[in-house]
């Protein structure tokens, strides 16, 4: 049985079920006649998430100084179903960019876009080019689908991006800790921390991030606090 859910008989057509946010559920129902015939039971299973496609790593800087233009961003699928990206749309609150984002992100997968040229990351193959320039000076980045909001970064960003990721000498990303909880929470963002990386930007120099790869920041045992070895148990906390 559900917890919260009661199994009983009734002759109600309808109910209501308070559900918990990335879980999946199956409902399965008969119905009984006046002379006790049973039927046969239907299901339906029915997953559920606030937020399926969230934002998940911001390379506002660049990968390098000769490269700064060279800007990408990563969305993540936290569920474990593919999702098509029709009528979707990733934007600035001033904008800049807006992008009508296509094709479909896969079950527990990464998609990234990569401004203008497709050299921006040279070991990967992008999901997406896009133009117009993130601002350095910090932005607000909205992920929303049919004109609802799903996603967006914290307010403080539109203020140095929180101040996380680096413009030059170091060029680092901006990751998301947890890509279950709030992307508008300030607290769930970070710079990269100096692991988990293996990428070539377009001069086949290092990139200080991890695009198409579970973020740094989420081996984390605790917001702001690196444990030792955390990358060898990855099956202890979960993707992103």
């Amino acid at each position: 049985a559900c917890p919260g859910f009661s199994i009983a008989s009734t002759t109600a057509t309808s109910t209501i079920f308070t559900a918990t946010d990335n879980t999946t559920y199956v409902f399965s129902a008969s119905a009984i006649d006046h002379t006790g015939n049973i039927s046969t039971p239907v299901s339906k299973t029915v997953a559920i998430a606030i937020r399926p496609v969230v934002i998940n790593e911001i390379a506002w800087a660049g990968t390098s100084s000769s490269r700064s233009s060279d800007e990408w961003i990563e969305l993540y699928n936290v569920t474990d179903y593919d999702i098509p990206l029709t009528n979707w749309v990733l934007r600035s609150t001033d904008n800049i960019p807006y992008i009508l984002l296509t094709n479909t992100i896969a079950a527990k997968s990464y998609f990234v876009l990569e401004r203008t040229s497709s050299t921006t990351i040279l070991d990967i193959i992008e999901n997406q080019i896009y133009t117009g320039a993130l601002g350095n000076s910090g932005e607000i980045l909205e992920l929303s689908y049919a004109s609802t909001t799903m996603d967006k970064t914290p307010i403080a960003c539109a203020s140095a991006w929180c101040g996380y990721g680096t413009a030059g000498p170091n060029y680092l990303t901006m990751e998301r800790h947890d890509p279950y909880s709030s992307g508008d929470d300030q607290f769930n963002w970070g710079s990269w921390a100096s692991f988990g990386a293996s990428s070539k930007n377009a001069h086949n120099a290092a990139i200080r991030g991890t695009p198409k790869r579970r973020n740094s920041l989420n081996y984390l045992i605790n917001k702001g606090s690196v444990t030792i070895g955390a990358p060898v148990i990855s099956g202890a906390v979960r993707a992103g």
